[in-house]
C-alpha cells in the first residue's frame, strides 16, 4: 500500500509523459506504481533488471514498464530505451511532490527574540531556535528540531524532525536534512599528551550546506577546525554517514549509508561512494571517482577512477585477485602435494 495517494492515470498518457511506445491495451487506468510481485491490475509496474523477469509470468500488474532489448508476450507494457529512468520519471507522474503546508510559527516552539523568521516560514511543535538564527522565506523547520545560534537556512530548505544544527552552520536553498541528522558537532580533534593523556583540540570552524543537498536520518557532519566543512551543492547524502571536520565534498556527489570519511578529505565533483566506504584522512580522490561498497582509500586517486578493496586498488585489478582468493584453498593444496613430492624423491 502506497503511503502518498497517486494520481490515476491510462497507460496512454503514461506512455506519452515517458516518450515510451504501448504494446497492449492502452485505455488501462493504473492508480499507482508497485514492484512486480505485489502489483495488482490497476498498478504500472517496472521491469529493468533481466534477473527478475521470472516474476513477469506471476505479476498481475495491468502494465508493466520494460526496455527494447526485452521481449514479452500477451502484457500490457511501455517500452522505453531506459526503463530505469522511465521509473523515476513515472514516479513523479504518479507521486508529484507536495509542497509542506504553510503553518507559520506554532506558539510551542522556543525561539529567541534575536532570530530573524521569515513571515512565509514554519515553524514546528517544541522546535528551539537561538539567538541571531536567520530562517529564510517558505523553510520548514519540523518539530523537535534545533536551531542553534546564529545558523542560516536557506529558502524553501526542510529540516525534518529532531534534527539538531549546530551554531553556526549555513544551510543554503532547498536542502532537506532528514531526522536525527546532526550537522555542526565537534570535530574529532585530539591530540595525545606526553604523559599519554588525550587533549582536545578546539573546533571553532563552522559546515557549510550548499543548496539542493540531501543529508540523510542520523548522518553527521562535523564542523571544520578553523574554516568550514564543505558539502557542494546538489550532493545527496544516505543515512547513517560520517563527515569529518574539514572534509570538502564537491557537487553532485552521491554517498550511500555506513560510509566515513576523515578529517581534510577532498571528494571532488560527481563522485560516488558506494555502501560502508572509508577514506583516510587528507586524501584527495578525483573528479567522477568511484568507490566500490567496502572500499577503503587510502590514497589519492585520479579523475574517472574506479577503485575497490581495502587497500582500494583499481577496481579490475581487484577483481583479478578476488577470483585468484577463490582458487587460493586449491593452489595451496597442490603446491604442498608438489613439495611432498619433491621432498620424498630427495629422500629417496
Amino acid at each position: 500500500m502506497n503511503i502518498q495517494n497517486s494520481i490515476p492515470r491510462t497507460v496512454n498518457d503514461i506512455a506519452k509523459h515517458l516518450g515510451g511506445s504501448v504494446q497492449g491495451n492502452g485505455d488501462t487506468i493504473l492508480k499507482g506504481i508497485m514492484p512486480l510481485k505485489t502489483a495488482g491490475s490497476d498498478h504500472l509496474s517496472f521491469l529493468y533488471r533481466r534477473q527478475y523477469i521470472k516474476d513477469v509470468a506471476i505479476s498481475k500488474a495491468g502494465a508493466i514498464i520494460i526496455g527494447k532489448d526485452i521481449k514479452i508476450e500477451d502484457r500490457t507494457l511501455i517500452i522505453l530505451d531506459s526503463p530505469r529512468e522511465g521509473y523515476r520519471k513515472a514516479m513523479d507522474l504518479f507521486y508529484p511532490d507536495k509542497k509542506p503546508t504553510f503553518l507559520g510559527v506554532s506558539p510551542l516552539a522556543v525561539i529567541d527574540t534575536s532570530a530573524k523568521i521569515s513571515k512565509s516560514a514554519t515553524i514546528g511543535i517544541g522546535v528551539i531556535i537561538g539567538s541571531g538564527a536567520i530562517i529564510k522565506d517558505r523553510a520548514f523547520v519540523m518539530a523537535g528540531a534545533i536551531i542553534g545560534e546564529d545558523c542560516i537556512i536557506g529558502e524553501d530548505s526542510i529540516i525534518h524532525y529532531g534534527a539538531i544544527i549546530y551554531p553556526g552552520v549555513i544551510i543554503g536553498k532547498r536542502v532537506v536534512i532528514h531526522a536525527n541528522a546532526v550537522i555542526g558537532s565537534d570535530g574529532f580533534g585530539f591530540q595525545r599528551s606526553t604523559d599519554g593523556k588525550l587533549l582536545r583540540i578546539k573546533q571553532v570552524g563552522s559546515v557549510v550546506i550548499e543548496d539542493e543537498v540531501e543529508i540523510g536520518a542520523c548522518t553527521c557532519v562535523d564542523r571544520a577546525t578553523l574554516t568550514e566543512t564543505l558539502i557542494g551543492k546538489g550532493s545527496k547524502i544516505d543515512s547513517l554517514v560520517l563527515i569529518g571536520h574539514n572534509v570538502e565534498i564537491g557537487n553532485d556527489v552521491l554517498i550511500i549509508g555506513q560510509t566515513g570519511i576523515a578529517g581534510s578529505a577532498q571528494i571532488g565533483n560527481n563522485s560516488n561512494l558506494y555502501g560502508q566506504v572509508g577514506i583516510r584522512g587528507h586524501v584527495t580522490l578525483g573528479e567522477r571517482t568511484t568507490v566500490l561498497a567496502r572500499g577503503v582509500v587510502i590514497e589519492d586517486t585520479p579523475p574517472s577512477s574506479v577503485v575497490a578493496g581495502m587497500p582500494a586498488i583499481p577496481a579490475s585489478q581487484w577483481r583479478q585477485i578476488s577470483v585468484c582468493l577463490k582458487r587460493l584453498p586449491d593452489i595451496v593444496r597442490e603446491y604442498r602435494a608438489r613439495v611432498k613430492r619433491t621432498t620424498v624423491g630427495n629422500a629417496k
